[in-house]
């Protein structure tokens, strides 16, 4: 059964094993980038099987230190956001409504 959680520092390992698996879409990054990008986030959940990580987004609000290019577009732009920096699901796990499942949480929150 699926069950969806906040991430912690200790699922960043997992985090970035299936960021690898996403790339070029997801953006190569380093375990201590993903945990710092981590530690700005707003919003950072995850979708878990029997406590293994299937997925993950992590989302930002404006005026962090982020230093992306694209969320810098949106600090220009707007004053109030929530960002989605990235959102990966495990190769073995997708097809199995786990990015939309995300994705609805990332809606529901942002409400």
């Amino acid at each position: 059964m699926m069950q969806c959680r906040q991430l912690t520092i200790e699922d960043m390992k997992a985090a970035l094993d299936i960021n690898e698996q996403g790339l070029p879409g997801t953006g190569r990054v380093s375990l201590e980038e993903l945990t710092d990008l981590f530690s700005l986030s707003e919003l950072a959940i995850g979708i878990f099987e029997e406590e293994t990580l299937r997925g993950y987004v992590i989302c930002l609000l404006p005026k962090t230190r982020y230093g992306s290019l694209n969320y810098a577009w949106f600090n220009q732009r707007y004053d109030s956001f929530l960002y989605v920096d990235r959102i990966a699901v495990d190769q073995k796990h997708r097809s199995r409504g786990i990015g939309s499942l995300l994705y609805q949480r990332v809606i529901e929150y942002a409400a």
